[in-house]
């Protein structure tokens, strides 16, 4: 058995965000793993431990419309009501309010990272 298992199934607390599945039983041995009725959880809010199940679309990629988005600078997961998260117009960093905020360009207005705000000749 993997030890860095994720172990957000036994933890998570509501409805699933997305499609409001009810959470997974809090017992691995109450619940038959391979059934299709099974909710599983994909991805959890570190602090208020809200989740999206496997049965909905979720990914690292273009989180602007996700309800959990993951830093990239820290891999924390959040749901927008703890952290809404700022994301760089240009690069598309996602960044927790913990990590960073974002810089308004002098010269675009846009809400950029450093990296890019230094960069950026709009």
């Amino acid at each position: 058995m993997d030890d860095h298992d994720d172990d957000d199934d036994d933890t998570v607390v509501g409805n699933c965000l997305h499609c409001n599945a009810p959470p997974p039983p809090r017992s691995s041995e109450d619940s038959d793993p391979d059934s299709a009725a099974a909710t599983r959880v994909q991805v959890s809010c570190d602090d208020c431990r809200s989740f999206i199940c496997d049965g909905c679309h979720w990914c690292h990629e273009f989180q602007a419309n996700h309800e959990i988005r993951v830093c990239d600078r820290c891999d924390a997961f959040y749901c927008r009501g703890c952290d809404e998260m700022d994301q760089c117009e240009d690069c598309s960093e996602v960044v927790c309010n913990t990590c960073s905020t974002l810089m308004s360009c002098k010269f675009c207005g846009c809400g950029l990272c450093e990296d890019c705000a230094t960069a950026c000749g709009r």
